[in-house]
């Protein structure tokens, strides 16, 4: 019975559809799908395109969060959906929308032809320092050498971090952020190169990133690049797999028209993207104190007089109302700064274990107050001698 109770729980599904032959734009449609506890977004998908709509169309492959085929956004947020679980989204409607920032090819699929163009420009393996024959053995590293690139060989150079990526959406000329984790992977192997020539440019290791430009320099011909094999007969099967079951008359069957979906221009006031804009504005008032104290020094180095002056606007109400608000900016930018920094640096071992990124935190914030009130105790002497 409780078998039977658990298998009737519904949910629904918010989908966007978009037929390329038929429909002008995107449009919502909703359906009602049974679910259990076990159940992933992309089983109920697999299930609505079972039993009520053939035509819905998605990309999955491998179902172990490995390959990436099915990222989408699930409720605003990228995600994989063999890996997001309905249990963790009910009761509520699920909104499911294709990638942000690709054009869409049809319903849930985009297209993916630039993003893979971007990841075939990063050369796909080692090249050593030197030649090293099969007598000398293996390149051995040690732990702290594989430490320094292991968390960017951890990526699967998957679509998700270009979806969340506000720069890849107003740049499509950026390389994004798969391309330069794959990129940073082989320049921090210590087995790899330290520095080609590529054009008009050194880079190290692979090649140098343009940022915002339309140019990669790198040492590896276009001919030379994985990926460049059977090409057409991938977009030749693409296109069967998409084509419409129906199409209007005097509009071809095979006709494909990718919907680009306009960038928003106040994306960084919405979620997920506030918080982070917020944090990064953090950063104005640490370089408005920094500048408060060189005015400061500067009115020391002109003599007592002007020091006075700088210390009578200091004591105003208004003076004490802007250090308050900046002493909260930069005490959030610390502890955020020290939030990010575990999980953007190499793997710190210590003793042979992996030192957890909330106990660097924590170091981490615990160092600076310490230097802070450190730095407060000797001023506040200096200023009794004085």
């Amino acid at each position: 019975m409780s078998d039977v109770m658990e298998r009737s729980k519904t949910i629904e599904l918010r989908v966007l559809r978009y037929r390329p032959v038929s429909d002008a734009e995107p449009v919502f449609e909703t359906f009602q799908v049974p679910y259990s506890d076990d159940m992933s977004v992309l089983q109920a998908l697999q299930s609505i395109k079972d039993s009520q709509d053939g035509t819905l169309s998605f990309r999955w492959s491998c179902r172990m969060a490995v390959c990436g085929s099915c990222g989408m956004m699930i409720n605003g947020d990228p995600k994989l959906a063999c890996e997001t679980f309905l249990r963790d989204l009910a009761p509520n409607p699920v909104v499911i929308e294709p990638l942000r920032n690709f054009p869409i090819e049809r319903d849930l699929v985009v297209t993916v032809g630039d993003f893979v163009k971007k990841i075939e420009s990063i050369y796909p393996y080692i090249m050593p320092k030197a030649p090293r024959s099969v007598e000398e053995g293996a390149w051995l590293q040690t732990p702290a050498q594989m430490a320094a690139y292991e968390s960017f060989a951890d990526c699967i150079n998957c679509m998700l971090c270009y979806a969340a990526c506000p720069q890849f959406g107003a740049n499509p000329h950026f390389i994004g952020p798969g391309a330069m984790a794959l990129l940073q992977r082989y320049n921090s192997d210590s087995r790899y190169r330290t520095a080609h020539t590529a054009g008009p440019g050194v880079g190290r290791g692979r090649g140098v990133v343009v940022h915002g430009g339309r140019r990669l320099f790198r040492c590896v011909s276009e001919t030379g690049r994985s990926g460049q094999r059977g090409q057409s007969e991938q977009d030749q099967q693409r296109g069967r797999l998409l084509l419409a079951p129906a199409a209007p008359e005097g509009r071809a069957m095979s006709e494909r028209r990718p919907y680009l979906r306009a960038q928003d221009p106040y994306w960084w006031a919405r979620k997920p993207y506030l918080g982070y804009t917020l944090r990064e504005l953090t950063g104005v008032a640490v370089a408005l104190y920094g500048a408060i104290l060189l005015a400061g020094l500067i009115c020391l180095c002109r003599g007592k007089d002007s020091f006075d002056a700088y210390r009578r606007i200091l004591s105003g109400d208004v003076s004490l109302l802007v250090h308050l608000l900046l002493l909260v900016a930069v005490v959030w930018h610390v502890v955020t700064w020290f939030q990010t920094m575990p999980k953007t640096m190499p793997k710190l071992i210590v003793g042979g274990r992996q030192v957890p990124q909330q106990r660097m935190t924590v170091i981490g914030v615990a160092l600076a107050a310490l230097c802070s009130a450190a730095l407060l105790a000797a001023v506040v002497m200096v200023g009794r001698w004085s």
